[in-house]
């Protein structure tokens, strides 16, 4: 029980109850809103489980909601299309959408209307088609593949619809004209984790790589190549390891014989690097061989999910690379509708969401994000 004492000149005190000083405080509101001030009602909390399936994971995200209701709701001013190549059910996907969906929420004078291609080019071409054709405020975008893109949005900018990056840039040196990026140094990524691993082995002694295996899920995408190369690349030079290269694509089945096949034909390689996801995976799959991840084999990935964590955690994985994907989606729009509402305003350039590393060093504070949803 609340104990509020209230002063009157010339009077005892007296003692105000709980149930008396909400029915004061619901009299104040109530005051302000009848005044004329605006004013805001507050629905319950909701609670609501969706379960959310990713290769080789399935997990039951718990999610809150309380609504805000104002007497003069803000009717949408700017329509923004956000085109993404996100997967549906992916762990790094969920955490990126709810970045979209809290900014959608924060900014009601956004219409957003989000489109995802599940990673397939082709779709996302015709997506971007769709958005200019709709002549939006604005339009955000991953630059999955610059080149096809280009006679797509070019011509859109000087129409006078707002460009922007987010999740991949577009590395060209004559790159689209985009207003602003989001997104990792991708060419810093894969140094950042080596250097990590470097790290970690001159601090427990450990054993020196010497052949390692490097996971890409797609051919030729820009992204992850230039992860690999790099991290290779670093250590070659301190180490003088070798490395290859295989791609083991998106179905986690499909992928997990493939890196089976390669780690028995290769019994030599003592260093792998891949998607969370396939990390994860081959955790089980060379404990099935008699290796020991951690302990007689180096692995390490790139991105975030609360599995990889807890191995991280367990010393079963070196490091990750984070590039803080919430931030991704959630700061294109917002910079979006300060562009739209406050004179053109926008970042210059590149904003760099990441890589930053996770390790056993930090991988308790990560865990606690990433069990909030944002990480």
């Amino acid at each position: 029980m609340y104990n509020i004492k209230m002063m009157k000149m010339g009077k005892e005190e007296k003692k105000v109850t709980r149930r008396d000083y909400l029915k004061y405080t619901g009299a104040g509101i109530g005051g302000l809103i009848v005044g004329g001030a605006l004013g805001y009602v507050l629905k319950p909390s909701e609670v609501v489980e969706r379960t959310v399936t990713a290769p080789g994971v399935e997990r039951t995200v718990t999610i809150t909601k309380t609504e805000t209701i104002g007497l003069t709701p803000v009717a949408p001013k700017y329509t923004v299309y956000y085109v993404d190549h996100g997967i549906a059910g992916n762990p790094f996907w969920v955490v990126y959408f709810k970045g979209q969906e809290e900014a959608a929420k924060r900014y009601p004078e956004i219409k957003l209307v989000h489109m995802s291609s599940e990673a397939d080019t082709r779709k996302q071409i015709d997506m971007l088609k769709t958005a200019v054709a709709a002549k939006p405020d604005a339009i955000i975008t991953s630059m999955i593949d610059p080149a096809s893109f280009d006679p797509i949005l070019r011509p859109a900018i000087e129409e006078g619809i707002a460009v922007f990056a987010a999740n991949v840039e577009d590395p060209r040196e004559d790159r689209i004209p985009y207003l602003t990026y989001w997104g990792e140094r991708t060419w810093e990524s894969g140094v950042v984790v080596a250097n990590a691993l470097i790290r970690y082995i001159k601090e427990t002694g450990g054993f020196k790589p010497k052949h390692v295996l490097l996971c890409i899920p797609m051919a030729g995408h820009y992204v992850w190549e230039a992860r690999l190369k790099k991290f290779a690349e670093t250590l070659s030079k301190e180490y003088g390891s070798t490395s290859e290269k295989i791609v083991i694509g998106e179905d986690p089945a499909k992928a997990m014989e493939l890196t089976r096949a390669y780690y028995e034909a290769h019994p030599e390689t003592n260093v792998a690097i891949g998607t969370c996801w396939s990390i994860v995976n081959d955790i089980k799959i060379l404990k099935e061989l008699g290796r020991v991840p951690g302990k007689d084999i180096y692995l390490c990935a790139f991105d975030l999910m609360p599995e990889l964590l807890e191995a991280i955690k367990r010393g079963e994985v070196v490091a990750t690379h984070d590039q803080q994907q919430y931030l991704q989606g959630y700061l294109p729009i917002e910079a979006a509708y300060l562009y739209l509402k406050n004179y053109k305003m926008h970042p210059y350039g590149d904003v760099a969401t990441g890589p930053l590393v996770v390790d056993r060093h930090n991988v308790d504070t990560v865990i606690e994000g990433s069990k909030a949803g944002y990480r």
